[in-house]
């Protein structure tokens, strides 16, 4: 930025650490990039006269930052990597509860995920030692972008913006007052953020980073009828671009994922947060017992997503939605017993021509005949996403 230029800053929020200055001996433990208030954490206790030790966790070596800078503030700096490529291999815990049972410590600071976090103030909890943690969760703004985004307004100090856009907080987070309502196949989320099946878990995974209740919807992990193993191990690999898996669709079935997260994904839902649940089968048969299961176990699911990519074990191991006759058997089948929306997630082969509805048988045209018949006005078309009519 030259001489002259503006810039919109948010800040500072929420409440900084008490820091007893009476502490003598303080543990720091940093996860990710909550290095940063940690080492400002460490400065401001060494500026005390008070003894730092320190644990910084990350994902892998490369991830590990600004230990140059905690390194001169700290007796002993110890590390932690998820794959091992640096320090103890595992989480930071593996080094906060010996160091607390064996340490004379009167002091915990930690920042990073919240799971970490809770998982260092139990230990310290245990251990009889104080423990502040930074749970302060920021303002969101990647749902204010998607309107905002060119917008120069400035932020005055009682949170709102200046100029033809306003915005309010609300617990805890930057809230437009546009309508970002949109409806997906007749699930009406309040905005369209949703989440890839597969990528997402079953949403409870996430709440350490931000409110999924924020979200429009979420998809859930595909679940089959019965619970399924997934393929053996090895079925992860990294490669120079990122990993390739071969999973094999692990989950615990429909009743075991109702056992465990049902009651989340209930109070998700009641939050405004629509919970589409994805439906997995290796047959016409399972996927229809599935749909069954769910219908009579999940009533806070607002949709189904059906799974036609999953391999059909009948003919060979190909995927159920390969063909637009395969396809269709699929959704015919289970769209009989269910009223609620549904939504195809589909295989990646022939995509265009198993999308597209089926053209209505035409007459050969002669004097007599009608003007062909229109599209069926219950389909839309397009790309690789249909709308699977209702039921009646």
């Amino acid at each position: 930025m030259g001489a002259g230029s503006t810039s919109t800053v948010l800040g500072p929020g929420g409440h900084g650490w008490r820091m007893d200055k009476g502490a003598k001996r303080v543990l720091v433990v940093a996860g990710g990039i909550g290095i940063t208030p940690v080492i400002a954490a460490a400065r401001f206790a060494a500026d005390n006269g008070a003894e730092v030790d320190a644990v910084v966790g990350a994902l892998t070596a490369a991830k590990i930052c600004g230990t140059d800078e905690l390194g001169p503030l700290c007796g002993e700096v110890r590390l932690t990597t998820d794959d091992g490529t640096a320090g103890t291999k595992g989480f930071v815990t593996a080094e906060v509860e010996p160091m607390l049972t064996m340490g004379a410590y009167d002091l915990v600071l930690t920042c990073g995920p919240e799971p970490m976090m809770r998982a260092v103030a139990a230990i310290a909890e245990a251990a009889g030692v104080t423990c502040e943690v930074s749970v302060e969760r920021m303002i969101d703004l990647r749902l204010w972008r998607l309107q905002h985004v060119q917008r120069r307004d400035r932020l005055r100090h009682d949170g709102r913006l200046h100029g033809r856009s306003r915005l309010r907080l609300e617990g805890g987070g930057m809230v437009s007052k546009v309508n970002m309502a949109v409806d997906l196949g007749g699930i009406k989320m309040k905005n369209p953020i949703n989440t890839a099946s597969g990528t997402y878990g079953f949403g409870w995974q996430f709440e350490g980073f931000y409110d999924v209740s924020r979200l429009g919807a979420i998809t859930t992990k595909g679940c089959a009828a019965e619970p399924w193993p997934g393929n053996p191990a090895p079925r992860m690999a990294e490669v120079t671009s990122g990993m390739m898996n071969s999973v094999g669709l692990q989950n615990p079935g429909v009743r075991g994922l109702v056992d465990s997260y049902g009651e989340y994904l209930q109070q998700l839902s009641d939050k405004g947060t629509h919970v589409i649940c994805q439906v997995a089968g290796h047959s016409v048969d399972e996927y229809v017992r599935a749909v069954d299961l769910f219908e009579e176990l999940a009533p806070f699911a607002a949709g189904l997503e059906i799974n036609i990519s999953c391999p059909n074990i009948a003919a060979g191991g190909c995927a159920m939605g390969s063909t637009p006759e395969g396809a269709a058997e699929v959704i015919r089948a289970v769209r009989s017993h269910t009223k609620r929306p549904l939504l195809v997630k589909m295989a990646p082969a022939r995509v265009v021509e198993v999308a597209r509805p089926p053209r209505p048988r035409v007459p050969t045209p002669s004097r007599s005949s009608t003007p062909s018949p229109a599209w069926p006005s219950t389909w839309t078309r397009a790309g690789a996403a249909c709308r699977v009519p209702r039921a009646a």
